[in-house]
Order: structure tokens, then sequence, then C-alpha cells
């Protein structure tokens, strides 16, 4: 932006005194190009814009849309000897998420990754998701309705009984 005034107005400019915006009221989903509005704002009444570049800028506005994703879990590390991991469930079994359509369109996943590394009781852990691209990425700028889930983790003891035969001859 380029501005002129008297010397002491301009000494007295700050860049908080400038205000550039764009009018997106009118825009349609797609490729748009806005003009870049300007102002002078506060005591800087004595400056006026000569010049603003760009003058137009371009904004691509995209569709907002919703998605509903199964959730997956992905058990990692090992119990100790002697016991056994069951069914891992979570409570909800899918997500919905909200954004915009050219995000969504990315996830090809949404995991839970839980560690039960040492664990010899069964237990209940609230897990975070992570939504994921095609090539394990984390799409950002999503809006799902929750973040994380609660998962029961079931363990079981493993013990060995000795059989006895008896044969009746």
């Amino acid at each position: 932006v380029e501005v002129r005034g008297t010397k002491s107005a301009l000494r007295n400019l700050r860049t908080e005194n400038i205000y550039a915006h764009v009018d997106l009221s009118k825009m349609e989903v797609g490729e748009n190009r806005a003009e870049v509005l300007t102002s002078i704002r506060g005591s800087a009444s004595e400056v006026e814009i000569v010049n603003v570049d760009p003058a137009f800028i371009s904004i691509q506005i995209d569709e907002e849309s919703s998605v509903s994703r199964n959730i997956a879990l992905e058990v990692k590390g090992n119990l100790p000897d002697g016991y056994s991991i069951g069914e891992v469930r979570a409570v909800n079994k899918t997500v919905k998420i909200s954004g915009v359509k050219s995000k969504l369109e990315k996830i090809e996943g949404v995991v839970g990754v839980i560690d039960v590394s040492n664990l010899t009781n069964t237990d209940v852990r609230t897990v975070v998701l992570q939504f994921l691209d095609a090539d394990g990425n984390e799409v950002l700028n999503i809006n799902p309705e929750f973040r994380s889930v609660e998962v029961e983790i079931p363990v079981f003891r493993i013990k060995s009984v000795p059989i006895l035969s008896l044969i009746h001859i």
C-alpha cells in the first residue's frame, strides 16, 4: 500500500492504521477475483492511499460438506508373557466430519492407535483419532464431531491346566 500525506502524519502512521480486506459476501464456489479494499483508520486522517498492489487477488471458495467415516483401531506393543488381548472395541464405530469438500475427499481413514505394552488388566482408555490421507499424512483444517474416543481393551490371563485322562475298560 502506497500512501501520501504530510511529513508529521506519515511519521505517526503505523501499520495498524492501514486496513485491507476483501468482500466475500457475493463470492461463489470456485475461483473468484476480488478487489483489495483499503482504508486508513485512527488518527491518520491526513494520510491518503495512493496505490494498492496487488489491487486484486484470487480466492478459491470451497463447498462446505460433511462425511461419516469408520474408526479403525490399531493395536501396538506387546502384552507380558501369560496374557492375551481380546477384541478391542471403541464406544463409537463412526465419526462425522465437517469441512470443505476438497479436504474431506482426502480422508482415507480414521485411526486410533492403542499402546498395550505391559497391560495386565482389562482397561478403558481415551484414544486420540488421526484423520489420514492415502499417504498416511494427517488431514488438517477439518471439524470432526469428536477427536478422541473411549476404547475398551479386554486382557485375559492365560493359564495352562493339565488334562487328566481316565480310561475305563
